[in-house]
């Protein structure tokens, strides 16, 4: 209750409706103030933007972020997450929105992030000592389709791609690694749409829906994560179903200031209840573009 009063306060807080312009739009469909997450778009030239997040599923948000994003021009953009470096994993990343008109974008997106066990603190004390002698690399990867096909509504359509791989020991508990989806290789799609309910406010919701998830495994798959939907795939791997791996994620972002925009979204799936004990989890996000 406490999370839905948070959201109808922030719907309170915006102003009247967008009107529909010629050419361009206004409040959080404007250049200067649209969301840059999962779309096609990215960040006017010379703009910052520093988000600050807690409780995050994604591998990017994953725990939470303070991230550093700056635009470039020509529709190119350059992130860091300085939260991660604190905890042990070192990530950036690249956007280019190479095709922009009034009612279609399109974006292809590149990331890089490794982490050494021992220094991921933040991980717990059974799964840092699981970790401790695994180096882990991520490379993710995305096309990604955005289309404002109504004043209020905008569909987006991401295709990723995420190689993951360990070097190193697994130390005494494969099916932590297996469970947490650390070293994956997997094809997803994200369909999303984004409702503008005023000028200052929008409702995202989002699917991810894996079409391909091999995580590593030693040995044979147990009759218990059998049951579970995992596959012996290869002397080392395992596949998982989609049944297994889809998320449901759904919010609001809303503008407080010009400036500063906050946004509260419920993740509901698997990996939120791997990492937070509970199958839906609640994230926060404070953002300020300068």
């Amino acid at each position: 209750m406490r999370w839905l009063a948070l959201v109808l306060a922030l719907v309170s807080v915006a102003g009247p409706a967008a009107a529909e312009t010629t050419g361009s739009r206004s409040g959080l469909q404007s250049p200067e103030q649209r969301s840059v997450r999962n779309a096609a778009y990215g960040l006017p030239n010379g703009m910052w933007s520093f988000d600050l997040s807690a409780f995050g599923v994604t591998g990017e948000e994953l725990y939470g972020s303070l991230g550093i994003k700056r635009g470039f021009g020509a529709g190119f953009s350059l992130e860091l997450n300085l939260a991660h470096y604190a905890v042990g994993l070192f990530d950036i990343g690249a956007q280019w929105s190479f095709l922009e008109t009034t009612h279609f974008a399109l974006a292809a997106s590149l990331g890089f992030t490794y982490g050494h066990g021992a220094w991921m603190w933040i991980a717990g004390p059974v799964a840092r000592d699981l970790l401790q002698d695994a180096d882990l690399i991520t490379v993710p990867a995305a096309i990604t389709a955005s289309s404002p096909i109504l004043s209020w509504l905008q569909l987006d359509l991401s295709l990723n791609l995420r190689y993951g791989t360990i070097f190193g020991t697994l130390g005494d508990g494969p099916t932590f690694y297996a469970n947490a989806e650390i070293g994956a290789h997997q094809v997803s799609f994200r369909p999303g749409a984004r409702v503008f309910v005023s000028d200052a406010t929008a409702l995202e919701l989002a699917f991810d829906v894996p079409v391909y998830t091999w995580v590593p495994w030693e040995g044979e798959v147990t009759a218990e994560f059998a049951r579970k939907g995992y596959e012996k795939s290869g002397s080392g791997g395992a596949t998982l179903s989609t049944s297994q791996t889809w998320k449901f994620e759904g919010g609001v972002r809303s503008r407080l200031t010009p400036w500063l925009f906050c946004s509260l979204r419920l993740h509901y799936g698997r990996t939120p209840r791997l990492l937070y004990f509970t199958t839906i989890n609640p994230s926060l996000s404070l953002e300020l573009r300068l």
